[in-house]
């Protein structure tokens, strides 16, 4: 299996392309080789005009539960890609697709591949949280030691894609600003809520995915911490940042103010108390039924195209994946 990271020169890879890494070929054993005629682009947030700039010279283009961004979206999908669904409503209107080839992040597919029998042999604690990877290479100490303080567990983006998926599997309630950790909490049927820390955070892809499971997106708001590098807290973004801020003290104006004024990390751990005992999210179970049974319906009609391809550039696939907010 040969995988491709759209930010390729980035130090490390992000949660999505190691969350996917790891997904895919369970999913679908030994399809993935090194020599490839067909690319793979899967769940997250994967169609832009760089990504496909970088993958030009690939003969032919499967997506399945991916989407698009507002920022460098395609204009128009190449003649060379076929789709068999996107990750939302609001990308398949971007690309100009029919409202049914918008099913959900094809990350919900999870739910097949983790052993059912873990939440009932293992009790599920209080809360988790975990940060975006940039948030967490910031801070990871300061969210760590914050957590403990709240009596909130930590989760690590960093860590083995199984020990976080266990980690969100045996928590009565997550706390993210990761869309692909709320993703594999929907399919554990764990209880979410999407909290920002930083105006970076992709508002789009959470709206769309949140879309496709009939959910509102309403982020808790967290002021960035001091830790936080300059674009991170949105200092080259007035307009985001100011609105993150103003949204922030809106939800929380004491502990918004305590923050901005002493930089009290207390503010911070009594901001992540309030927010745990809020409206949590979770799709309903009907909604939840009919998308992973929708997904896997097209899986099986995209495994079949593939192992009977009508032409040879159907033979193969490489892994394709990208950054997910």
């Amino acid at each position: 299996m040969k995988l491709f990271y759209a930010a390729q020169n980035s130090e490390q890879p992000s949660f999505s392309d190691r969350f996917n890494q790891w997904l895919w070929p369970q999913l679908w054993p030994a399809i993935f080789e090194q020599d490839t005629s067909a690319t793979f682009i899967c769940s997250g947030t994967a169609l832009s005009n760089t990504l496909l700039q970088q993958i030009a010279a690939t003969d032919q283009l499967i997506v399945f539960g991916t989407g698009t961004a507002e920022q460098q979206f395609l204009n128009s999908l190449p003649g060379r890609c076929k789709v068999y669904c996107v990750r939302g409503p609001f990308s398949a209107r971007l690309l100009g697709l029919s409202a049914h080839r918008a099913i959900t992040d094809s990350s919900l597919l999870v739910a097949q591949v983790v052993n059912s029998d873990l939440e009932a042999s293992k009790p599920r604690e209080a809360c988790s949280f975990m940060p975006h990877v940039d948030s967490a290479d910031a801070a990871a100490e300061r969210w760590q030691q914050i957590c403990q303080q709240a009596n909130i567990r930590y989760i690590n983006p960093h860590d083995p894609i199984e020990t976080v998926i266990e980690a969100i599997n045996t928590s009565q309630l997550l706390l993210t600003e990761v869309m692909q950790a709320a993703v594999i909490a929907d399919a554990m049927r764990v209880n979410w809520i999407p909290v920002k820390t930083s105006p970076r955070i992709n508002t789009f892809s959470w709206q769309d995915w949140c879309a496709s499971m009939r959910l509102p997106y309403l982020p808790y708001r967290i002021p960035p911490l001091a830790a936080y590098p300059r674009y991170a807290r949105g200092v080259r973004t007035h307009f985001c940042s100011v609105r993150h801020w103003l949204r922030a003290g809106l939800e929380n104006a004491t502990t918004t103010v305590q923050y901005a004024l002493l930089l009290e990390e207390e503010a911070i751990v009594r901001r992540l108390k309030i927010i745990k005992e809020q409206r949590s999210y979770l799709s309903a179970d009907d909604m939840f039924a009919q998308r992973l049974k929708e997904l896997s319906t097209c899986f099986g009609g995209l495994m079949y195209s593939v192992t009977h391809p009508a032409q040879p550039g159907y033979s193969r696939l490489t892994l394709v994946s990208s950054p997910s907010h």
